[in-house]
């Protein structure tokens, strides 16, 4: 079994949690990881407008971590490192990472699914 240290948020899968409630879903799957998101990805909320999702991040105690660049990018490398699962509704992004065995977390019905790492 994969011991994951952090819930990496993406972008849409952050906006998604504002029109329903997936966050605590999330972090069912994988318990007591610490959730995170990127400067990068609070930048891009930024720049859609997204105020609700940055409030959501700031009242769920979301840490932001000094990343910033390229969303997509950026939240790939940081995944890397090992020990993430990232929690994203992007198709292109969920096979990069799953192509390099990096475990995902996706919106699925009235909560999340997992695909998850390698062992």
């Amino acid at each position: 079994m994969v011991k994951y240290n952090e819930l990496l948020l993406d972008t849409n899968f952050i906006i998604e949690c504002t029109k329903r409630s997936l966050l605590s879903s999330a972090k069912a799957l994988v318990p007591g990881a610490r959730v995170v998101t990127l400067q990068a990805v609070a930048d891009e909320l930024e720049r859609l407008g997204k105020g609700l999702a940055l409030s959501m991040l700031k009242a769920e105690k979301v840490q932001v971590i000094s990343i910033g660049g390229f969303a997509d990018d950026a939240i790939f490398h940081y995944a890397e490192k090992g020990g993430v699962a990232v929690a994203t509704n992007d198709k292109a992004l969920t096979k990069r990472l799953r192509a390099r065995g990096i475990a995902v977390i996706f919106p699925r019905g009235s909560g999340c699914g997992f695909a998850g790492g390698i062992a």
